[in-house]
């Protein structure tokens, strides 16, 4: 069985960091993946000759398959030499999914670089597929190392997984001032196995206490998580013309060993849009991927993967060769960071993704743009007076002066919505004629600070494409004072500990907050509300009120 040597090699050694095995070419998947004409071989110290198929092979540990279901691992101390591809012919057999190796970086909230992850997928010989994802970030002064290990048939079958998370955190000596005196210890470890047994998932756990085991009823159709994404991405691959039907959104029962529970995850129908992939404008199908957060997933017309989120924007992963991944974090790259705060720390906004650009922040005001799509999004407080008003009164001023100071607009709809848990208005107008036919939708939402007004405007043209960038803008609002303080702005110092490191934390420890997850909640759940139409029209007469005249929330931000 699999999991003996890859339980030994977790529980006797120490993880390294996989050797970089893959050049650019190596990480164009092909169409079909088949399995070489020829074995690899595996020389042992004692002198035998094993051969079979290679499925790992890292830095100090290798496995290889010598047959269906019969895999063994080894030390790389055990081993002489490795020759891939010298060994016996075998038939060609094509797996049922394309074979990857590919390297990211991870990046937080603050955008810098804390970590790599390496997403593979590896024919067997009986036509099979490994699944592998391996990851490694740093959080304060802690360490996350991860293993995602799923085996799937020819047929696409499920038949096990594989999850370890490790810990590490650094103790300092009896000097607290000498960096050299910082001693590593394993805080905690965790490993779940699982193996389906017909219409029941034997599930094991092992921890510094002991093993504990239990069966859980595996349904019809029930998979796991990277399964899931690449039976998801399987439609991705080319855009489709323009009158074609667009596919549906999918539902995956899952069991997710990080969370050690079964699961629904939502995964929407592809969205071909415009990107800016470093300065070019390139075409992309965006995915979103519901399970326990919201994350968007960017793939080109090859399907290969350009953008991923893993915590939605508080850690994301970027596409890079391996030697660049093992080193960017101490290389201290870093990209533009996707939270801005308001200059006095009153509230933030999370940006959806690289086709907005942050505005220079003003007192009471954050603004994103997206030159690409002549579109905006602002957050602003309501100005003097506005923690004095009601919902319906801050509502109705925002309109007026929305109507003020864009005359050609009018009004298409008013409704009651719940934005982070917190019941708002939405307003929506429309505006101008033909191709410079404008949107533009008002939250008026009540904050610590008394009321901000969240604006998003775009050409009715490109409303469609970029709807999810505007529902995750609405999602995504840091409106508690403390908790915008914690994320760290981009004109700070990079290299402090922030909320978005805090973020990469609970991925690891599969719980805890993700952007948009409303920490003041009264009943404790981290998941943001997206935005969803009432039935409840806003009333037409409210309250009048005095605004001043200059309004922030009202103008471009420019």
């Amino acid at each position: 069985m699999m999991i003996l040597p890859l339980l030994c090699a977790v529980l006797f050694q120490d993880p390294q960091v996989p050797i970089p095995a893959a050049t650019p070419a190596d990480q164009v998947a092909a169409p079909a993946a088949a399995v070489g004409a020829h074995l690899d071989q595996v020389e042992l110290v004692g002198g035998e000759v094993l051969e079979g198929r290679i499925v790992l092979q890292r830095a100090n540990y290798l496995e290889i398959e010598l047959g269906p279901g019969a895999v063994v691992g080894f030390r790389t101390t055990n081993v002489v030499a490795i020759r891939p591809g010298a060994g016996a012919p075998v038939a060609a057999v094509v797996a049922p999914l394309p074979q990857r190796d590919e390297w990211f970086a991870l990046h937080d909230g603050s955008g810098k670089a804390v970590g790599w992850l390496h997403s593979t997928a590896t024919p067997a010989i009986d036509g099979g597929v490994a699944l592998q994802e391996e990851w490694e970030f740093a959080s304060e002064h802690r360490q996350f190392q991860v293993t995602c290990l799923e085996t799937v048939g020819a047929d696409l079958q499920p038949r096990s997984c594989y999850f370890r998370e490790r810990i590490r955190e650094q103790q300092p000596g009896a000097d607290p001032t000498d960096p050299l005196a910082v001693r590593d210890r394993t805080g905690q470890e965790r490993i779940v196995e699982a193996r389906v047994d017909g219409d029941v998932l034997v599930v094991a756990r092992l921890t510094a206490d002991g093993r504990r085991e239990r069966r859980l009823p595996w349904p019809a159709g029930a998979t796991f998580p990277l399964l899931a994404r690449q039976l998801a991405a399987a439609g991705a691959s080319g855009e489709p013309a323009e009158a074609a039907a667009p596919a549906g959104e999918r539902d995956f029962t899952v069991f997710d060993a990080a969370t050690e529970e079964m699961q629904v995850c939502r995964v929407e129908a592809p969205r071909w849009r415009t990107v800016p992939i470093e300065g070019v404008a390139v075409r992309v199908a965006e995915t979103i991927e519901r399970c326990r957060v919201a994350n968007t997933i960017w793939r080109d017309a090859d399907a290969h993967v350009v953008r991923r989120e893993i915590a939605g924007p508080a850690l994301v992963a970027v596409p890079c060769l391996a030697a660049q991944a093992h080193t960017a974090a101490s290389a201290r790259t870093a990209v533009a960071a996707p939270f801005v705060a308001e200059p006095g720390h009153r509230f933030g906004l999370w940006r959806p993704n690289p086709v907005w650009q942050v505005l220079p922040p003003r007192p009471g005001s954050v603004a994103l743009h997206s030159e690409l799509n002549h579109a905006s999004i602002a957050l602003s407080a309501l100005p003097e007076g506005g923690q004095d008003l009601t919902l319906d009164a801050a509502a109705e001023a925002a309109l007026r002066w929305w109507s003020l100071l864009n005359p050609e607009f009018t009004v298409d709809r008013r409704d009651w919505v719940r934005v982070r848990d917190r019941l708002s208005a939405r307003i929506e107008f429309t505006g101008g004629l033909g191709a410079e036919r404008q949107r533009t939708v008002l939250h008026v939402v009540p904050a610590d600070v008394g009321f901000v007004v969240l604006r998003c405007s775009a050409p009715v043209a490109r409303w469609n494409e970029l709807q999810a960038d505007f529902d995750a803008a609405v999602a995504h609002l840091e409106l508690v004072p403390g908790v915008v303080a914690a994320q760290e702005p981009p004109d700070q110092d990079r290299d402090k500990a922030n909320g978005g490191d805090n973020a990469v934390a609970d991925v690891a420890r599969a719980a805890g907050s993700t952007p948009g997850a409303d920490r003041t909640a009264a009943d404790g759940t981290a998941a943001a509300a997206t935005p969803a139409a009432a039935a409840v029209p806003l009333p037409h007469g409210g309250v009048r009120v005095k605004v001043p005249s200059e309004q922030p929330f009202l103008r471009d931000g420019k």
